[in-house]
């Protein structure tokens, strides 16, 4: 019966120790999903204002992005030259926002996902597409948030009548 009172007693010090960490860890991770969030948005902000020049600044070094049928654009240097040809042109303009962000319970890696929208001229004829896309992001050494993996995925072209 000692033996018994005791188990019992470690069970229920433990479920109590377990509580008093669990809100540190849900507020934990839900400061890190905001971070994520708002590193997401301050990249769109700063591709509407800078263009390309955002692009390379947050991506990691190792970042990787699909680059349609020429493979993929790997780091910075992949980056500037997939991306800086679609910000010269002409009525390009890319947006997009937010809706969910996910981190690792490590806390190291994050995704992101939401809706953009890329205009373009094709003819001389303003041309938009949307789409859903998600993004794989690394928390670096100072804290930071660094792109890892972007790609996206068009919707549907409208059926013509």
């Amino acid at each position: 019966m000692k033996h018994r009172l005791a188990l019992a007693c470690r069970v229920v010090s433990l479920a109590l120790l377990s509580l008093a960490f669990a809100p540190r860890v849900f507020a934990d991770a839900a400061a890190a999903r905001e971070a994520l969030l708002r590193a997401d948005r301050d990249f769109a902000a700063a591709a509407q204002v800078r263009g390309v020049e955002a692009w390379v600044e947050v991506w990691a070094g190792n970042g990787v992005h699909p680059d349609g049928a020429t493979g993929l654009a790997v780091g910075k240097a992949g980056i500037r030259k997939q991306m800086a040809p679609q910000y010269a042109t002409p009525g390009f303009n890319l947006e997009w926002s937010v809706v969910r962000a996910d981190v690792s319970k490590g806390g190291n890696v994050g995704t992101t996902w939401g809706r953009f929208k890329a205009t373009s001229l094709k003819d001389g004829k303003k041309v938009v597409r949307t789409g859903d896309y998600v993004t794989v992001w690394e928390k670096q050494d100072d804290g930071s948030w660094k792109v890892v993996y972007d790609t996206g995925d068009r919707d549907p072209a409208p059926a013509t009548p």
